[in-house]
């Protein structure tokens, strides 16, 4: 049990210094992140400060998951004005914002009146996850049309969308096994669908590092 709690840690512990790692290479560009890509941009900051604390606060508290409130709802807002920037269809964009704004409002009850800031978000979660996965399969539809005759992995923002894609799709999975696997209290899948989740998620993360290297230098 103790082997398999230390590799899940190890395997939190190189997720978020993936995040950072992300951070510290969009940073050394920041005059590139310009429109759209600013919501990325806070997206990604966000993210890899959230993980850090948990990080921190993981072996101190009890219990940190407050942290997932903030956490999803930067991913659905932020995430969210991004990818219908890329779509660019005037009554998706307001679907967004209508949808963010809803989203908070929900998030705040949720926190204080329904599944508590001790509770695992798995309402926020679900949503955020079904959410950005349909705005991103249609992001990437439009990309491609875009692109005909064209490579889409040569543009920039489809690395970007890929990854959106690829990591809630991959959350969305990992929730589901665990889910599954919950009722039965067998520790040992339990850890080995959190940390096969954490080293995933790490290796799909490159795919926003890919366009992050493609953003256009500044001097």
């Amino acid at each position: 049990m103790l082997s398999e709690l230390f590799l899940y840690r190890f395997s939190g512990w190189l997720l978020t210094a993936v995040w950072l790692f992300l951070s510290v290479q969009a940073l050394r560009n920041r005059g590139a992140w310009t429109g759209k890509y600013r919501y990325f941009l806070v997206f990604l900051l966000s993210i890899a400060f959230i993980e850090l604390v948990a990080a921190i606060t993981a072996p101190l508290l009890s219990n940190n998951l407050f942290l997932d409130y903030p956490y999803i709802t930067i991913e659905f807002v932020m995430l969210g004005l991004f990818l219908a920037r890329i779509i660019d269809i005037g009554f998706i964009s307001k679907l967004v914002y209508g949808a963010s704004i809803v989203f908070v409002l929900f998030q705040i009850a949720n926190a204080f009146w329904l599944q508590g800031l001790e509770s695992y978000n798995s309402y926020g979660d679900y949503v955020n996850n079904a959410y950005l996965f349909m705005l991103s399969v249609w992001a990437l539809t439009v990309l491609y049309r875009q692109n005909l005759g064209r490579s889409i992995l040569a543009v920039r923002d489809s690395w970007f969308v890929l990854g959106i894609l690829s990591i809630y799709l991959l959350i969305a999975v990992v929730d589901f096994l665990y889910d599954m696997a919950l009722p039965y209290r067998n520790d040992h899948f339990l850890y080995v669908v959190l940390i096969s989740g954490n080293l995933v998620k790490s290796a799909l993360l490159l795919l926003y590092y890919k366009g992050i290297r493609m953003m256009p230098r500044t001097s």
